[in-house]
């Protein structure tokens, strides 16, 4: 049976009923320059698979046809074991895309693990390739490749500064390996003085960040994926994509709300800044569930502020027009915080602040270099490096909180760590055009080495 099997060297991890052709069609491309076998995993519709048919790419669908099947007790329990965990707690991050209701992830959970199960017998996996993400695929094929010693690697671009530059690791939502960062060994291509120059017109507002524009799909084209789905039967697909074009609806709706309760002006005196995160973002559902409440957060730091020190609460840029009205409201309510809307530049902000408390956050990399004492709640990705403050729960938030304008960190310290991890990133990136694929695809190999290829 093992002879039989289909082989391939790296699998890209593909996000929920997605198609992401120009990054699927660039590393196929650049590994098979290498003589590497390349192929795309995911969850998708019919409609879907069928895309990346018409692109001749090896696409392993997870899905079966039909309705989500019940789940049983005996079902559970099995599911609960592999995963380590309980399903409420597993599909938690994912319960907050879309408000998808959990009963309804539980099953997709159950189909997702049995095509996992599946594939486990037709494929030979030499290593799963993803982007960062919470989603129910991406920790499924986690789970799957912990236990089938498949090699992972998750590709990362934090901070976003760093322009053509990656960090590559096998650990979920950005966090760093305890070890530390495998060493790219590039110090000699870019000197001390120049990383400095690089850092300082980052400070000064002179290095812009570009990002590709995410594509968005018509009313019409929309109309016929969905057309499409329903004469397949494929009701799973159909009830989510209504329900995403129901919250962009709302999104619309809620728009002008967000804006009546949130400020342009930066307040006088002293404040410290708080940058909110998306509601749904894995840095807080994966990473720090214990800081998942923001709301709590802005409330509970309120409350314990140095006498005469306000917060000022901005909202995330993707988050202008999407914030319940319950929430600008609650936090308008509490009268020592300034709640900012999104397009506020954060570079302004940092300079009047007298400290920065971030969950996980650019927020935090800019204020270092603005030399202003950042506070870091719960894990960040670059955290106990000694150029931050800590608190790992609220408990330790009021101390904290008293000593933090008085924590500045040392400017040539944070800029020598900076450096060697600017060192130990890899020379590619996957969101910045024009994208280099043959890069990618090169410090993905150098990254996993020989473990992933399968002997012919």
């Amino acid at each position: 049976m093992k002879g039989a099997m289909q082989r391939y060297d790296y699998v890209y991890v593909t996000s929920y009923n997605e198609c992401d052709e120009a990054l699927v069609l660039g590393l196929q491309k650049a590994f098979a320059a290498h003589g590497r076998s390349f192929a795309v995993l995911g969850y998708v519709s019919r409609y879907v698979e069928n895309l990346y048919r018409a692109l001749a790419v090896p696409f392993i669908n997870l899905r079966r046809s039909g309705r989500l099947p019940k789940l049983n007790e005996e079902r559970i329990a099995t599911l609960q074991k592999s995963l380590g965990t309980t399903i409420a707690e597993f599909v938690f991050p994912e319960s907050r895309y879309y408000k998808t209701a959990p009963s309804k992830l539980y099953r997709r959970l159950d189909a997702i693990m049995s095509g996992f199960e599946q594939i486990g017998q037709r494929y030979a996996i030499g290593c799963m390739i993803h982007k960062l993400g919470a989603e129910l695929i991406r920790r499924c094929a986690m789970v799957y490749a912990r236990a089938n010693g498949v090699e992972t690697v998750i590709m990362g671009t934090f901070p976003a500064h760093f322009a053509g530059r990656s960090y590559l690791h096998r650990q979920l939502s950005s966090e760093r390996d305890r070890t530390g960062f495998p060493p790219a060994n590039d110090h000699d291509e870019v000197s001390f003085e120049a990383f400095n120059a690089l850092l300082d017109r980052i400070r000064d507002k002179k290095e812009v960040i570009h990002y590709p524009a995410p594509g968005s799909r018509r009313w019409s084209e929309a109309a016929s994926l969905l057309l499409s789905m329903l004469r397949h039967g494929e009701y799973e697909f159909v009830e989510d994509m209504l329900g995403r074009r129901i919250e962009l609806v709302r999104f619309r709706l809620r728009h002008a709300l967000s804006y009546l309760g949130a400020t342009e002006r930066i307040p006088e005196g002293k404040f410290h800044f708080f940058p909110l995160h998306v509601f749904d973002d894995s840095q807080i559902t994966v990473r720090n569930p214990q800081f998942f409440d923001q709301f709590w957060i802005i409330e509970y730091i309120s409350r314990v502020l140095p006498h005469g020190v306000k917060l000022v609460v901005k909202l995330h840029p993707g988050l202008d027009g999407a914030v319940p009205a319950s929430f600008v409201f609650r936090v308008k309510a509490l009268k020592n915080v300034v709640l900012m809307r999104g397009k506020v530049n954060s570079h302004e902000v940092i300079k009047r602040a007298a400290g920065v408390i971030v969950i996980n956050s650019t927020v935090a990399f800019e204020a270092l270099l603005q030399n202003k004492p950042v506070l870091v709640l719960g894990h960040w990705a670059f955290g106990h490096l000694g150029m931050t403050q800590h608190a790992d729960d609220l408990r330790a938030l009021p101390q904290a909180l008293a000593r933090l304008e008085h924590a500045r960190p040392d400017e040539a310290a944070v800029r020598r760590t900076l450096y060697d991890l600017y060192g130990e990133m890899y020379r590619c990136s996957y969101n910045r055009e024009p994208v280099d694929y043959g890069a990618l695809a090169s410090a993905v190999m150098d990254y996993v080495g020989d473990r992933a290829v399968h002997a012919p």
